[in-house]
């Protein structure tokens, strides 16, 4: 998302990236990563703090249940120019596929 070559280290267990889960736009653009850490976002903050400096289009902010469940919470890391200002999953989901009431079922005819 930024252009610069800061890879994804493949650690999925521990830290911020515990548990994690990528986002795109029904255009396929990438547009946030979720994760559900059980640490303190204060062990990661600066590391999230250093992305979001590198590209002004990054933000992220942590805080209520994670999906994974087992007292996990959730971070978000998100591209603002795509989602706005989302502050969780649900957000997103909404932000990228419309809210779940504009979701067409299988069967619709309107």
């Amino acid at each position: 998302m930024t252009g610069a070559r800061l890879c994804w280290d493949g650690d999925s267990h521990g830290g911020w990236r515990d548990h994690p889960m990528a986002w795109t736009t029904t255009e396929e653009q990438p547009a946030a990563l979720t994760s559900a850490p059980y640490g303190s976002p204060k062990a990661f903050a600066a590391e999230l703090d250093f992305f979001t400096l590198l590209d002004d289009r990054l933000a992220w902010a942590s805080g209520g249940a994670g999906w994974y469940g087992f007292s996990a919470h959730q971070v978000l890391v998100r591209r603002r120019d795509l989602l706005g200002d989302v502050e969780t999953a649900d957000g997103i989901r909404d932000a990228v596929h419309g809210s779940p009431g504009d979701v067409a079922r299988p069967g619709d005819t309107t």
